[in-house]
């Protein structure tokens, strides 16, 4: 119950960054990174949980389908965050420093946003429980 909370506070906060004005990038950018560093770390957490659990719990709890859920949200997370760093990377009055920085961080955030999109099918494909909570255990939420 306390990581349904803790989802809907970051998708919550996701829906005011979208109302962010546009002007403001650096700060919204960090409010995103925030948010996906929040969502980041309950997916670690997740993946704590897992690893401690029988298979049989594994199965009684869902958790295949929250795996999907918690990946799917995290990706949507790291989605707002590059496209707010694209726009800053494009940004006008933003130093070259400045929009490099914003470009480098944006190619990792994809990069990462692909690489989860790839484990998040693996583990909604498992046909067993089994095999579904060894990819949580392994899931790698770094660039």
């Amino acid at each position: 119950m306390k990581q349904v909370w803790r989802f809907s506070l970051l998708v919550w906060v996701g829906v005011v960054c979208l109302l962010v004005p546009q002007g403001v990038f650096a700060q919204a950018c960090k409010d995103e990174t925030s948010m996906v560093d929040g969502s980041r770390q309950a997916l670690q957490e997740f993946i704590g949980t897992v690893k401690k659990e029988s298979v049989a719990d594994f199965e009684n709890m869902d958790h295949q389908k929250s795996a999907v859920f918690k990946l799917s949200l995290h990706e949507g997370m790291l989605g707002e965050l590059a496209s707010c760093l694209d726009k800053a990377a494009q940004d006008p009055a933003a130093s070259k420093d400045d929009a490099a920085a914003a470009k480098a961080q944006h190619d990792a955030t994809v990069k990462l946003q692909e690489k989860l999109k790839q484990q998040e099918g693996a583990i909604k494909d498992a046909k067993e429980s089994k095999a579904a909570k060894a990819l949580v255990e392994k899931l790698d939420l770094t660039t």
